[in-house]
């Protein structure tokens, strides 16, 4: 096994933990029956409070822009803009656009630090061990967040939007840095794709055909149904088989040689951003830190 494979082994496990970090927390059905929102448009909030400026109103299509996910080009999420209204957690205004009132702020802050009471107290690893896995990634994540590439750091500048870490609880601040991290993984891979003059959907489609995972027209349509209209689909393949990427032949598309090299070229320039301000690390120090970290992700079950 080389040291680059295992640095990919490593990158893997993040979306392992922040799947898993939480399960086990009771404290947000609470925080739902008492907000009185259901779990989207809770969701959604807590998304708005990390992007809404106190002093300043969002419209909704600002919100999209902000908050909506690259890859998609639709998402019914925001249509629960009028139910936080209604409940008080945001105001509207013509003029100003939608603003998170201090009930909504307080709903989010309350889902943030009942979370972290929650995982301050899980028995993972051994409490040196937890602080000192802890401090390496924090490092690691804040030479990130202070690189010079990628120029547009959205997704980590929106992990780093929380409530301040008032706690010295090494699980706590283990969760900040592999969110941070797992976010600067998505802004360097964004400027790989944006480089290459990919729209983020037109990028969803060429990947799902270069894994394998859809091989026709009707496939790609019903692999994206929740993110992407099948007119899109169909906008998205004939832009790519313009660029010369697919070809497609009846229903059946197929990815082409200069499809799999810009394919390639992509998840090289995503690696270059992503790893080339992480320090240097030794075999042995690399391989305590996944260990570590896969230690922690089976105590949590995942």
């Amino acid at each position: 096994m080389t040291i680059a494979s295992r640095y990919r082994d490593l990158i893997a496990l993040f979306p392992r933990f922040l799947s898993k970090r939480r399960v086990g927390w009771q404290g947000l059905r609470d925080i739902l029956s008492t907000s009185g929102l259901e779990r989207p448009a809770l969701f959604l909030l807590i998304a708005i409070v990390g992007e809404v400026d106190a002093r300043h109103g969002l419209s909704r299509d600002e919100l999209e822009r902000r908050l909506f996910n690259p890859y998609s080009t639709f998402d019914p999420i925001f249509d629960r803009l009028p139910q936080l209204v209604e409940k008080g957690y945001l105001s509207y205004g013509e003029d100003d656009g939608y603003r998170v009132t201090d009930e909504g702020r307080e709903v989010a802050d309350r889902v943030e630090l009942g979370a972290r009471a929650y995982l301050a107290g899980l028995d993972v690893l051994l409490p040196g061990e937890l602080t000192r896995l802890a401090t390496t990634l924090e490092a690691i994540a804040a030479r990130l967040w202070q690189a010079d590439e990628p120029k547009i750091k959205a997704h980590q500048a929106r992990a780093r939007r929380v409530p301040p870490i008032t706690t010295d609880a090494p699980m706590v601040h283990l969760e900040a840095a592999i969110m941070s991290l797992w976010m600067a993984r998505d802004d360097a891979h964004m400027a790989a794709w944006r480089a290459e003059g990919f729209s983020g959907p037109q990028m969803d489609l060429l990947g799902r055909v270069w894994m394998g995972e859809a091989q026709t027209v009707p496939g790609l349509i019903a692999a994206v149904e929740r993110t992407q209209h099948a007119e899109d689909v169909v906008e998205g393949v004939n832009a790519l088989v313009e660029a010369g990427y697919v070809v497609v032949e009846g229903e059946r598309v197929t990815i082409t040689d200069a499809g799999r090299q810009v394919r390639a070229r992509i998840e090289e320039e995503t690696d270059r951003v992503y790893f080339s301000p992480w320090p240097q690390m030794t075999a042995e120090e690399l391989e305590w830190v996944y260990r570590s970290l896969e230690a922690v992700c089976s105590k949590l079950g995942g």
